[in-house]
């Protein structure tokens, strides 16, 4: 055999190594949705809430929380919503800050073995929108939204 066969055979092996470890990592991540993370999780004092209270669907916009923060809900049939409300400084322009609020909702995947978790927001379904008050013309909800996460 010359050495492209060898190589041809090396790359087999590696395909197949890394279609059993995505295999035993799905298995892993069959498991249930422990009990102890259903529920609400909020930065700060939880003035971010996901639900009604962060974003109105019908009417396409934000109610804009006193403070900033993020707040994730996660179900136990594997549903998570994600509120997001963050204002990054602009020491040139310190009255023209950004305010930028993100929202998403979708399923998520629970891996037992390292207890991570992997988000798949409903594509096209999430809302961006970005407020500055030096440019009202631009306020409002810009886009849709879409960031899988882990």
């Amino acid at each position: 055999m010359n050495q492209l066969t060898h190589l041809r055979i090396l790359l087999i092996i590696g395909a197949i190594i890394v279609a059993l470890t995505v295999q035993l990592t799905t298995a892993q991540a069959v498991a249930a949705v422990p009990a102890n993370l259903v529920g609400t999780w909020s930065t700060g004092p939880g003035a971010i809430l996901t639900g009604p209270g962060f974003i109105n669907i019908k009417n396409n916009t934000f109610i804009t929380p006193p403070i900033t923060g993020l707040s994730y809900s996660f179900g136990a049939n594997g549903s998570f919503e994600e509120a997001i409300y963050i204002q990054p400084t602009n020491a040139s322009y310190p009255g023209c800050v950004t305010s930028t609020m993100f929202w998403q909702h979708g399923k998520f995947t629970y891996f037992t073995g390292n207890r991570s978790i992997i988000t798949s927001p409903v594509a096209a379904d999430g809302r961006l929108g970005l407020y500055n008050p030096c440019i009202p013309s631009e306020n409002g909800l810009a886009q849709f939204y879409y960031q899988p996460g882990l």
